[in-house]
């Protein structure tokens, strides 16, 4: 070997040690990103489960205060016998009270009634519009959903505060009054509300 042969051999030898540093790093620099892209893809993940976790409870928060804009019974001791009834509990007051039409008593239940519905279109809102934030179909039964479109959207059908019926106390249908109030079900309010027809006591209005 010449008098630059070890130092050719030297250089090359500390190349080929810096082409294989380089192809490490490259490699290691590869690694951390997929390992970055990961973490990253795990953490949206974990977000998104977080996301779909607070949705799902702020639904179904907002379809409880739907219910309770609903089927609150301000005598009930859970409620501390006070406060404001629900919609279907002043509805069925209304429909089997004292006061028929043309009375200060009915007309002050209308009012109250109107503030009802005020209520319940409020709360429904997040259920509500061609791009609701919650699915109705999911926390409503297809019952409450179309007793709500009656109470909201209905014209002369005999759920709005206007177009409610008078059958009084002692009305058949009426009957069943303590027991709608007491179960709070829907179930419960339809048969005074809307009895099936061919029932003795169905209004004829």
């Amino acid at each position: 070997m010449g008098p630059l042969g070890p130092a050719r051999g030297k250089r090359r030898h500390r190349h080929l040690l810096g082409a294989g540093a380089l192809q490490n790093w490259a490699n290691s620099a590869e690694d951390a990103e997929k390992e970055a892209q990961e973490v990253d893809r795990a953490e949206g993940t974990a977000a998104e489960d977080e996301g779909c976790r607070e949705c799902a409870e702020r639904c179904q928060q907002a379809a409880g205060k739907v219910k309770d804009a609903l089927y609150r019974n301000k005598r009930s001791p859970q409620n501390g016998g006070g406060g404001h009834h629900g919609y279907l509990n002043r509805m069925i007051e209304q429909v089997c009270g004292r006061s028929g039409p043309g009375t200060p008593g009915w007309d002050n239940h209308t009012d109250e009634l109107i503030g009802a519905q005020r209520e319940l279109n409020k709360q429904f809102e997040p259920f509500s519009g061609d791009n609701p934030s919650c699915d109705p179909q999911e926390h409503l039964s297809r019952e409450e959903r179309q007793a709500i479109d009656n109470i909201l959207n209905g014209q002369r059908n005999g759920w709005t505060p206007e177009t409610i019926p008078w059958k009084g106390p002692d009305h058949p249908d009426c009957q069943s009054l303590p027991q709608a109030r007491e179960s709070g079900r829907m179930r419960d309010y339809l048969p005074i509300i809307r009895p099936p027809q061919g029932n003795p006591g169905a209004p004829l209005v």
